[in-house]
């Protein structure tokens, strides 16, 4: 895929990288890639091996969504993708028996007969 995203499955809340491994055809090292998830836009330079630095973004709900990457030359755009990706939802939030998807233990922190 000439688009990376890591982790590939994103959990909800969570960060993730977007970054172009291969432009399409009509792209120019040193046209501009703005990449576009859920009303979030971050930009990059692509470079002369047809890739850009990663940007990170933050996964927002659950399921199947999409990342759009528009190149542009100045006012000119030299070419557009759409990428897949799925988000999981992130852990309950009351199950304070187990750690988060940060790996924190909160047992107990709203329970008293909880705390250990």
């Amino acid at each position: 895929m000439p688009v990376a995203i890591t982790p590939p499955s994103p959990v909800a809340c969570s960060t993730f990288t977007v970054q172009v491994t291969s432009t399409p055809a009509g792209v120019s090292a040193g046209d501009t890639a703005t990449f576009t998830y859920d009303g979030q836009t971050q930009s990059a330079t692509v470079a002369a091996d047809g890739t850009t630095p990663p940007v990170t973004f933050t996964a927002v709900g659950s399921g199947a969504q999409t990342i759009t990457v528009v190149y542009t030359s100045g006012a000119t755009i030299t070419g557009a993708e759409v990428v897949p990706v799925t988000v999981t939802p992130a852990p309950p939030w009351d199950d304070l028996d187990h750690p988060d998807h940060h790996g924190h233990d909160h047992a107990g922190q709203h329970n008293p007969h909880l705390r250990r």
